[in-house]
């Protein structure tokens, strides 16, 4: 659920560029909501990730799990340098 709503935002940008092109104001509305709730949506998902990968292996081992979650803490760190050098 969380990837789905972290994913959403682009997903329905993507959607109205290319198939709706609406201007709707109530879609727009939504789109600014998504986008409000990302960046905690996304600390949230690091955190349920470490809980789960502890849970189900018993403790921090390395496995293909540890290795996404290696990929996607590099995807945070390069969405929070873009956010703050906007390059």
């Amino acid at each position: 659920i969380l990837l789905g709503l972290l994913v959403l935002p682009y997903l329905l940008n993507f959607l109205n560029r290319t198939v709706f092109k609406t201007k709707s104001p109530a879609y727009r509305k939504l789109l600014k909501a998504l986008r409000g709730i990302h960046k905690p949506l996304g600390i949230l998902f690091l955190i349920t990730g470490l809980i789960h990968g502890y849970m189900a292996m018993g403790g921090l081992r390395l496995h293909t799990g540890t290795v996404l979650y290696a990929a996607i803490i590099v995807q945070v760190l390069l969405g929070g340098a873009f956010y703050k050098t906007k390059k």
